[in-house]
């Protein structure tokens, strides 16, 4: 879009509307409306044109581009997208459109840092702008219900369990070696159990 031929653009389009345009009102709606947006982007992309045209430094085009996604409002814009997302639960795509700006802002920076007085033209710049987001990578922790719990093994109460770590595992401990004297054996607390009186667990429970 950026090119010799850009300055075309300050003219209004006609084509392919030129035959019908008296004709058809639908046709005369739908150019007018290209006209509108063409006359909302293109001063700013003139204004980009002008700045990076013939060799300049990448520290001055990483800046035009800066300019141009500002005043284009690109980052409002992403972030309305996301909105819309969130809205229809795509939350993962809600969370890429909240990242992207500061993704690209950040491959700028880096840019400039590195390159910021190499002298190149557009067409060199833009292969090194390419290169950089097909590597840059978002972390984005999947949206949903899983979880991580850390607590005691004796009184952590958990159910559908995809993973268990168990820090300190050793003999004794799993199964638990019980050493407290009870008055009723295991026997005597499941006969109770089977006419109908609960006690305290017995070692076995208590070992799983």
């Amino acid at each position: 879009m950026v090119s010799k031929d850009v300055k075309k653009w300050e003219n209004s389009f006609e084509y392919p509307f030129r035959m019908d345009i008296d004709n058809d009102e639908y046709a005369t709606m739908q150019l007018q409306r290209i006209n509108d947006a063409r006359e909302k982007v293109i001063g700013p992309l003139l204004a980009f044109h002008d700045a990076v045209k013939g060799k300049t430094d990448v520290r001055q085009i990483s800046e035009a581009l800066y300019h141009l996604l500002t005043h284009l409002q690109v980052e409002h814009q992403m972030l309305r997208l996301s909105q819309e997302f969130r809205s229809q639960k795509e939350l993962l795509l809600e969370k890429e459109y909240q990242s992207i700006y500061k993704v690209v802002m950040t491959l700028l920076e880096n840019i400039v840092d590195i390159l910021g007085d190499e002298v190149m033209n557009l067409k060199e710049y833009a292969t090194i702008l390419e290169s950089g987001l097909s590597q840059c990578e978002m972390g984005l922790v999947p949206p949903g219900l899983d979880q991580v719990v850390v607590g005691d093994f004796e009184r952590s109460r958990l159910h559908e369990v995809k993973a268990l770590f168990i820090m300190g595992l050793n003999e004794g401990k799993i199964p638990k070696t019980s050493i407290k004297a009870n008055i009723l054996s295991d026997t005597d607390k499941e006969e109770l159990l089977q006419n109908g009186l609960e006690l305290a667990p017995t070692g076995r429970k208590k070992s799983i």
